[in-house]
């Protein structure tokens, strides 16, 4: 049985303005909408099967300090913390300088000279806490934060750093390091 050959028609659908708006994310967002619906069958009244295809593009506006992005609800995003090592892979004993870095985001209170916890995944951990002034509107967040920190023994380690503020973890990161054991050298005798 052959079927004959039919155009598929798109039928455009306004509709998902209306859905979109109604979801919460503010009209002066939304740049572009459009949705098409296609049907396609062998119009006699047969299995028809129905697509549809809907193309919802935001634009995120600027919420001011730091240049922030705010999101669909219009809050502005939070910073987020970024956890790097070098070397991440080494043989034992090795010093690894970890890296913890705030990117993105709103400078704002919650992210404002926290405390750090740096638990270095080998049952040890260090505690830093800075001495700030009090939080003024405007003020910089820092954005960097290091530590070393001594593996002697082999394994496979998992650093946590932990930004703390008022008693609660405000965000946390981490980051694999493999150690591997110790390696041979001329002073050993080889």
């Amino acid at each position: 049985m052959r079927y004959p050959r039919r155009t598929l028609a798109p039928r455009f659908d306004n509709s998902v303005v209306g859905r979109t708006l109604a979801r919460g994310v503010p009209e002066s967002h939304v740049a572009l909408t459009s949705g098409a619906s296609f049907a396609c069958g062998d119009g006699r009244g047969g299995a028809t099967m129905r697509w549809y295809l809907a193309v919802v593009v935001t634009v995120a506006l600027s919420s001011g300090a730091g240049g922030a992005l705010a999101g669909a609800t219009g809050h502005p995003q939070k910073p987020h913390l970024d956890l790097r090592a070098s070397p991440r892979v080494a043989f034992s004993p090795v010093e690894v300088l970890v890296i913890g870095e705030l990117k993105g985001g709103q400078d704002s209170e919650e992210f404002y000279c926290p405390g750090l916890v740096w638990d270095w995944g080998d049952g040890s951990r260090s505690a830093h806490e800075s001495d700030c002034s009090p939080y003024q509107d405007g003020a910089e967040l820092d954005r960097l934060f290091t530590a070393r920190h001594a593996f002697r023994a082999p394994g496979a380690y998992s650093v946590h750093l932990y930004l703390i503020r008022a008693g609660r973890t405000v965000t946390t990161a981490a980051v694999p390091i493999m150690v591997y054991g110790h390696f041979p050298s001329a002073s050993d005798g080889y």
